[in-house]
């Protein structure tokens, strides 16, 4: 197979939906580097992959090929899933074509079948020749749990903002008066995908130990119902906010255009995420100027700093608690953290991302086989 100067890309990306506003923004900027870039979205893609003769395939989110946590997965039709996936990643490579994974998650959440999930990463671990994480943490985790032998695979590639792909042109009255807030009223948004391991119930608890009538907590975002313990959570969640006056629940499909409105209507954005390797959701609160409350875990102590966030201990029972009454008691301060976290997300530039993705496929072509490093 003969390479190009400059290399032809193709991206696997979920197949249902509209492309994730990450893929956009990194293939927008690929494309103006020269990289010959095509996005590939069927679960059966190695027809498909092998006509357009890429130099690269670059793998992002793994659940939408194997699929272990839906409900109605068995464990046969999971590894079937399993098995197609990474046949058609064997053929590729033996094709030569070279093989990229962006860590988005190390774990695949509420996974009926971790084993098989494992055994997946594992494989395509052993076909990658890079495997790109967003920071120092999760570069160390991937090698820790599965790149021990070959370290030098492991690459940082900084995740970016999202300030270009999201509206932000309306105010906090009118936001506020569009949600039906009290312009007295301190907000604290949780926003994103309602999953377990976001923390939402450890949230609410948190917020009751205030005792704030003035503190309204606003509850903002999709459930993940196609799965039972998802499902079960936001009962859960219902069930434990029911009858309070100073909490909101908006558990429904929130519109790119009106994100601004909720990002907008708050005060600060809490992330009180049980385990999180990077949270895109995160660099979208700091773009919008927002000070923030998030653990200490994955990639958020090097995407954020307490100039920006009050961050704590999630291993402390009492901490979100904690950091919830020190935001309450640096209200003065939080103009001046959103705007610090404004530029921390205008330096989050694709354009840098795009060339060091760029500098990775390159090293890819340029090694001699998977699991050699040239000298």
């Amino acid at each position: 197979m003969t390479f190009r100067a400059v290399p032809k890309v193709v991206h696997l990306t979920p197949d249902a939906g509209a492309i994730h506003p990450y893929i956009l923004q990194l293939g927008k900027c690929l494309r103006a580097l020269g990289v010959q870039l095509e996005t590939v979205r069927p679960k059966i893609f190695l027809k498909e992959v092998l006509e357009l003769h890429p130099d690269i395939i670059h793998i992002h989110w793994l659940d939408p090929y194997i699929r272990t946590q839906l409900d109605w997965s068995t464990w046969l039709s999971s590894f079937f899933r399993l098995l197609t996936f990474v046949c058609q990643l064997a053929v590729v490579s033996a094709r030569r074509i070279k093989i990229v994974w962006t860590v988005h998650e190390l774990e695949i959440p509420e996974s009926r079948y971790p084993d098989l999930d494992k055994i997946c990463i594992k494989l395509l671990v052993s076909l990658s020749h890079a495997i790109v994480t967003h920071c120092a943490d999760a570069q160390r985790q991937v090698i820790d749990t599965y790149c021990s032998a070959s370290p030098w695979k492991v690459k940082v590639v900084p995740h970016g903002n999202f300030t270009e792909t999201m509206e932000n042109g309306i105010n906090r009255s009118d936001a506020r008066r569009l949600l039906n807030i009290s312009e007295s009223d301190f907000v604290v948004l949780f926003f994103g995908r309602i999953r377990p391991y976001k923390g939402v119930l450890e949230l609410i608890q948190a917020h009751k130990q205030l005792s704030r009538q003035d503190v309204l907590l606003f509850i903002v975002g999709q459930p993940f119902r196609e799965h039972k313990e998802c499902a079960d959570y936001v009962a859960k969640i219902e069930q434990s906010v029911c009858g309070l006056q100073n909490v909101r629940l908006e558990l429904t499909h929130i519109r790119d255009e009106e994100i601004q409105t909720y990002m907008n209507a708050s005060n600060v954005v809490a992330f009180p995420y049980r385990s999180i390797m990077t949270s895109g959701a995160l660099i979208a609160a700091m773009g919008f100027g927002k000070p923030c409350i998030a653990p200490r875990l994955g990639c958020i102590a090097e995407t954020i700093d307490d100039r920006g966030a009050f961050l704590y201990e999630s291993s402390n029972k009492s901490a979100l608690l904690d950091a919830l009454k020190a935001c309450l008691d640096n209200v003065e301060k939080l103009p001046e953290m959103g705007e610090h976290n404004r530029q921390l997300a205008e330096n989050m530039n694709w354009q840098r991302i795009a060339e060091r993705t760029l500098e990775v496929y390159n090293d890819c072509i340029a090694r001699n086989c998977a699991g050699k490093q040239l000298p």
